[in-house]
């Protein structure tokens, strides 16, 4: 029954599935990893089809962004390399001008992605052994432990990271990131606005109220 009532989530074959909540998962460089290889596949198409429709409404050409190669690229020969091993050379070729000869702006975005996602896991299980071996190391090591905080909000990173990128992975990273979790905040709030328009308070004026929502 549980697995029915959250099939939007959970199951891909049904009518009900919504992709965005395994995309979601997937822009946070930290629990990306939760993701199993087909939840991930699902999530990287869903964000080509919003890619492309954020490129469209600007009126601009998305082939660009996943058809063609990208700069820094070149045409390199898949000849074999060992004389007397043809078949085998032509798959060591084939595998080592895989790389750069096929890559496009939305390719090497997702490259620099994953790397990041390494590189924040790695910080993160670092800070958390610092943290479990207390502070008697000592030293500039120690102190530089202190320092780095894992990170909370991955909204954070792709604020921080817009320029890195090529395509516009960040602006559609912030847009799904940007909407809270849970209605909690917003449930709270409405419960103030109403404490403060209570008949209690009925000589209050509306911009001494917004002022005073606002800090709230």
């Amino acid at each position: 029954e549980m697995k029915k009532y959250f099939s939007y989530v959970l199951d891909p074959k049904s009518v009900a599935f919504d992709p965005v909540y395994y995309l979601a998962t997937f822009l946070d460089p930290i629990y990306s990893a939760l993701l199993t290889l087909e939840q991930r596949e699902i999530a990287v198409e869903h964000l080509k089809d919003l890619m492309k429709e954020h490129l469209e409404e600007k009126k601009e050409d998305w082939h660009d962004t996943f058809d063609a190669v990208g700069e820094n690229t070149q045409t390199t020969s898949k000849s074999p390399v060992f004389r007397g091993f043809k078949h085998v050379s032509k798959m060591l070729a084939n595998v080592s001008h895989t790389g750069s000869s096929q890559s496009t702006p939305f390719a090497r975005d997702l490259e620099k992605y994953s790397s990041d996602c390494e590189k924040l896991r790695l910080q993160g299980c670092q800070v958390v052994q610092g943290v479990e071996d207390g502070s008697g190391q000592g030293g500039v090591e120690a102190n530089a432990v202190e320092e780095e905080e894992p990170m909370e909000d991955p909204l954070d990173y792709w604020v921080a990271n817009e320029t890195k990128y090529e395509t516009v992975l960040p602006l559609i990273a912030e847009d799904i990131l940007m909407v809270p979790a849970t209605s909690t905040p917003s449930e709270r709030l409405f419960s103030v606005s109403g404490m403060l328009c209570g008949g209690k308070m009925s000589n209050i004026s509306p911009k001494v109220w917004c002022n005073m929502l606002f800090y709230f």
